[in-house]
């Protein structure tokens, strides 16, 4: 139950964390707009930071929206099966998930990693270190891993104890 805490609250955290990126690229899509509109300026980095933002937010919030099974599920075959069997069918689907978000996460820290040994930064005025960006990626997948396996064992602890 204390691992749940842990979770809940890493959750949360990131998820917030993605509230307050989106906060931040709507400030600084008003921002530009009067910049461009009354200084004939601009920040120049608007798309790219943008960007970042949107991959960001929504890797970081994906967690949260695992646990709260807001994520888009295809329900037709899972509602013609036993109380039993969807259970089955769910224990699958977390494996699956567990693994294909296992691998995301290796390939994106391997890039993380060499982003940061490499000095890697972005081409635009802005030069952002690219591990930066990268590493929210890292985080949120991060973050899913653990909302999965926190349903994985919850699965297997209702087939071991036959709740279903």
């Amino acid at each position: 139950m204390y691992a749940h805490k842990i979770i809940d609250s890493i959750s949360k955290l990131a998820n917030s964390l993605a509230v307050i990126m989106l906060c931040g690229m709507f400030l600084h899509i008003i921002l530009e707009i009067i910049l461009r509109n009354s200084f004939d300026t601009s920040t120049f980095v608007l798309d790219e930071f943008v960007g970042y933002a949107v991959a960001s937010l929504a890797f970081l919030a994906l967690g949260e929206t695992f646990h709260k099974r807001a994520l888009i599920e295809v329900t037709i075959l899972k509602d013609n099966f036993s109380k039993r069997n969807r259970l089955f069918f769910e224990l699958f689907s977390n494996l699956a998930c567990s693994v294909i978000g296992s691998i995301l996460f290796y390939y994106i820290g391997r890039s993380v990693i060499n982003h940061f040994y490499r000095g890697t930064v972005s081409s635009s005025v802005a030069e952002v270190p690219q591990f930066i960006p990268e590493g929210l990626l890292l985080i949120g997948v991060f973050v899913f891993l653990l909302r999965v396996f926190e349903s994985l064992w919850i699965n297997i602890s209702l087939l071991i104890v036959k709740e279903y």
